[in-house]
């Protein structure tokens, strides 16, 4: 354990399509030299129930350094979308302009032979980044890598910089980013769509003569729709929460039963905790790209049903009903899943807020059926 005057708290931010089990090893070094309780990685770390932008943004504010893990995978780049990182809901980008508006000391580090991104991969925000030192850790010189990125922390943590003569391994730094009159003008053609979209559509709606019950009854099997999705989809990543909830309850048993094994020598004792640990994260890197997986596939046709539930909805103000009648406007209906992409613990409900969704298009179609019979 380091001996400092204060306890050293690190924050571990890393992209979670990088090589997790290398992540998963740096953590428990890390955790082996400063202690479990003052190393926080996102996954391992966060409390199941807790608001996620709050836990994060708390152990961010805590953090005397926070380690940027740079793999292959960090970018995050998409088919035909942006780059995630460029995204500025991506979480990776958020935890480091977060740690860089609060001067937190941040230091880059990449794994493996990964290589560092261009300028133009890289937000504004986000470019002082290639005018810093990058250190790296390598599998085949772990022992030495991991140690130099330790007294890097050290280093930082016991104060041995100022603003005159900065260590050059860590990033300080966050860039303003400059509006331009291209941007300006960029962002307000999405508006103008919009707004042409939303005016065509009312007055086409205000043209057709649909009678109300018809419309009601489609609206009601576009809800049941909705909630039969809801009820098949949430089994599946309850099976996966569940399985990676577990394998740490494993872990430990198979641990004790090592440490209890009188026949093993410490040769083959270490061997299998090697073994154990490897098993350990190569198991949860496979349960937690599996419920990314569902997730994403989940989201994507949630957010589908939400975006095509506008039609009924807007069928049933257009021909049926007076938006003063009802509390909550079809306007006032919305369904979004990104947080509920990123925060494990927060999976279930946003299957609640969809389902909310469905009964509120529900309650709507049985009161325009009233007036339709």
């Amino acid at each position: 354990m380091a001996t400092l005057e204060a306890e050293i708290k690190i924050f571990v931010s890393y992209r979670r399509s990088d090589d997790i089990g290398f992540v998963g090893r740096l953590t428990d070094r890390l955790s082996s030299v400063y202690g479990e309780k003052n190393v926080f990685r996102d996954i391992s770390g966060l409390r199941s129930g807790e608001d996620f932008e709050k836990r994060i943004g708390s152990k961010l504010s805590e953090a005397t350094v926070v380690i940027a893990v740079i793999g292959a995978g960090w970018v995050g780049r998409r088919l035909f979308r942006t780059s995630r990182i460029l995204t500025a809901s991506d979480w990776v980008r958020k935890e480091l302009e977060h740690a860089l508006a609060s001067e937190t000391p941040v230091i880059p580090i990449l794994l493996g032979d990964a290589v560092l991104p261009t300028r133009a991969q890289l937000p504004v925000s986000l470019r002082g980044l290639l005018a810093v030192q990058t250190g790296r850790i390598r599998d085949a010189s772990w022992e030495n890598d991991s140690s130099a990125l330790i007294r890097a922390i050290d280093a930082v943590a016991q104060g041995r910089h100022s603003e005159d003569s900065q260590i050059s391994f860590v990033w300080r730094r966050v860039e303003a980013d400059e509006p331009s009159r291209l941007r300006l003008i960029l962002s307000a053609v999405p508006l103008a769509v919009i707004a042409s979209a939303v005016a065509i559509g009312y007055f086409t709606f205000q043209i057709r003569k649909y009678n109300c019950h018809v419309v009601a009854t489609n609206a009601r099997a576009f809800a049941n729709r909705m909630l039969d999705h809801a009820d098949m989809a949430a089994p599946r990543e309850r099976a996966i929460l569940n399985d990676l909830s577990n394998l740490a309850p494993a872990r430990s048993s198979e641990w004790i039963e090592i440490q209890r094994d009188r026949y093993l020598t410490s040769n083959q004792r270490v061997d299998k905790e090697v073994e154990l640990t490897n098993k350990y994260w190569k198991k949860r890197s496979e349960l937690e790209q599996q419920l990314s997986s569902v997730v994403e596939e989940n989201n994507s046709l949630m957010s589908k049903l939400a975006k095509e539930s506008n039609q009924p909805r807007a069928d049933l103000f257009a021909r049926c009903l007076d938006s003063g009648e009802v509390s909550s406007p079809a306007s006032d209906l919305s369904f979004d899943t990104e947080k509920a992409s990123v925060d494990y613990s927060a999976l279930g409900k946003r299957f609640e807020d969809f389902k909310k969704l469905a009964k509120q298009l529900e309650e709507l179609a049985a009161r325009a059926a009233g007036k339709g019979s």
